[in-house]
């Protein structure tokens, strides 16, 4: 009886992982996928305003850093960029790609940017500052101070808690 239980609970573990593991799957392609087809619609944005293809920009990297933001609160909502552009978030929908609508959260509170390499955060001379969790390390920044974001490093502006995953999309595949 004992070694049907565990066998049991032997299947029931596995399963679970399994479907971790596919759940994970799904997310990592998830936002391969957006990035694609922003990557696609800013190409095609490019060949509508030059309708003789004469000086259609160039990327100049083959490469392109990419970053994806989900809420770590009951909405998880989920974003994808292209880093090409400045990443701003704050109070302010107007000002804002991406909105905390928090008392506490400044009007342009924080921004993500990239020198085409790394992904950086730089507070906005905020009022209350933002916090960077890494692993087991907790970063505080403000006064404008910025640092390289790592995937996987969790924001924290007030209250709101944003998981980003800094990636890099291979131009070659589209």
């Amino acid at each position: 009886m004992l070694i049907v239980i565990g066998a049991l609970a032997l299947i029931v573990l596995v399963i679970g992982i399994v479907i971790f593991i596919k759940a994970r799957n799904d997310e990592i392609n998830n936002y391969y996928s957006a990035a694609q087809s922003i990557l696609k619609e800013n190409k095609l944005d490019d060949l509508l305003k030059n309708p003789y293809n004469g000086n259609v920009s160039k990327d100049n990297y083959r490469i392109k850093p990419m970053l994806y933001m989900k809420f770590k609160d009951k909405s998880k909502c989920k974003y994808v960029f292209d880093l090409a552009e400045n990443v701003y978030i704050g109070r302010d929908k107007e000002k804002n790609q991406v909105c905390v609508n928090e008392a506490i959260v400044s009007q342009q509170h924080c921004v993500i940017s990239t020198d085409g390499v790394n992904a950086y955060v730089q507070d906005l001379n905020s009022a209350n500052g933002l916090e960077v969790k890494r692993k087991l390390t907790t970063y505080t920044l403000g006064s404008g101070n910025s640092m390289i974001l790592v995937s996987k490093d969790v924001l924290k502006i007030g209250t709101t808690k944003i998981k980003v995953v800094v990636f890099y999309f291979d131009m070659t595949l589209m």
